[in-house]
């Protein structure tokens, strides 16, 4: 969007939203969206149990990648590669 004044200066207005103080913006009230998500991904694919794990392992990485859930890099894989022998298991 764009703003002129009388002079002709063009002005830009932008919005921002900056990801890396999501917890203070949000708050516990994010904490709770962040659940919600990830028991909505789950229970959305109930019907079979590989593609629930899968999401909820998907709705974690969402979850950490902007910033809801302050995970370390090392446990997100250390969940996907559980995740990846519960789901090897269950298919066998």
């Amino acid at each position: 969007m764009y703003i002129t004044d009388d002079e002709g200066k063009v002005y830009t207005l932008t919005y921002t939203f900056d990801m890396s103080n999501a917890p203070e913006t949000f708050g516990k009230e994010g904490l709770i969206w962040g659940i919600l998500l990830l028991v909505v991904l789950f229970f959305a694919f109930i019907f079979n149990p590989v593609a629930a794990i899968f999401m909820t392992v998907i709705g974690i990485i969402v979850l950490a990648i902007i910033g809801l859930a302050a995970l370390p890099w090392l446990f997100i894989v250390l969940i996907i590669v559980i995740a990846s022998i519960i789901i090897i298991k269950l298919k066998t």
